[in-house]
Order: structure tokens, then C-alpha cells, then sequence
């Protein structure tokens, strides 16, 4: 019963960790894709505005 017990909690630990890696992944590849899409929306927008 013990080693099931320690089974289930590295599982449980396993799964959570996952998630959190996950939503971490998640949110850095948003952030990393608004900035971008706001720089290149800057640098697009920017040599037409000069002319």
C-alpha cells in the first residue's frame, strides 16, 4: 500500500507539474508573439509614415 500510496503522489506530482511547464510554455510563446507582431507592425508601418 505504501509504494502505491508514493506511486500515485509521483504521478499526482508529475501531472502538475506538467500543467504549470505547460501554461508557462503557454504564456511565454503568447507574450514572445505580441511583441513581435507589434514590432513588425511598427517596423511595417514605419517607412510609410516617412513618406
Amino acid at each position: 500500500m505504501v509504494a502505491a500510496n508514493q506511486k500515485k503522489r509521483a504521478i499526482t506530482a508529475l501531472v502538475i507539474f506538467s500543467i504549470v511547464v505547460l501554461a508557462v510554455l503557454t504564456i511565454t510563446c503568447l507574450l514572445t508573439h505580441c511583441y513581435q507582431v507589434r514590432k513588425h507592425c511598427e517596423w511595417c508601418w514605419a517607412p510609410s509614415a516617412s513618406m
